[in-house]
């Protein structure tokens, strides 16, 4: 388990940080430094499992506009548990309406830590999806 202070905390709570930062500003070439090539971005949408790559997720944030607010203040890393090359983290990002749940798990791959995968759960009304508004959709594979 990963401890307060060790190096991979420090860096598995730095891709936590980049991870949002990415989101909120729509980089992909950021995202690409904490996602797994092959990363997958999952979560519900009107009761149907959506999955998308990292890429087509990035695009539907910048169209949506999410507040430009600052990151520290606006997520809180709540659980980070790690067992040697693998990790979770479980983020929460709060918004005056609700809030965005992020499960996360990640393998440290070529010297780094990379996200493989990222579950969504927002609760209650989040701003920017109060903010996409026309009825936009994450372009993705539904099950």
């Amino acid at each position: 388990m990963g401890h307060s202070g060790t190096q991979s905390d420090i860096e598995l709570r730095l891709v936590a940080h980049n991870m949002v930062e990415a989101i909120i500003r729509g980089d992909l070439e950021l995202a690409r430094s904490v996602f797994h090539t092959d990363a997958t971005i999952t979560g519900q949408q009107d009761g149907i499992l959506v999955r998308c790559g990292v890429p087509e997720y990035l695009d539907f944030c910048r169209r949506m506009s999410i507040p430009r607010r600052k990151v520290n203040r606006r997520y809180e890393i709540v659980q980070l548990d790690q067992n040697g090359p693998v990790a979770f983290i479980k983020t929460v990002e709060r918004y005056p309406a609700g809030e965005l749940i992020s499960y996360m798990t990640l393998s440290r791959l070529n010297g780094r830590w990379q996200i493989n995968n990222r579950t969504i759960y927002a609760s209650g009304s989040t701003e920017f999806e109060d903010a996409a508004g026309q009825g936009d959709s994450v372009p993705a594979t539904r099950h």
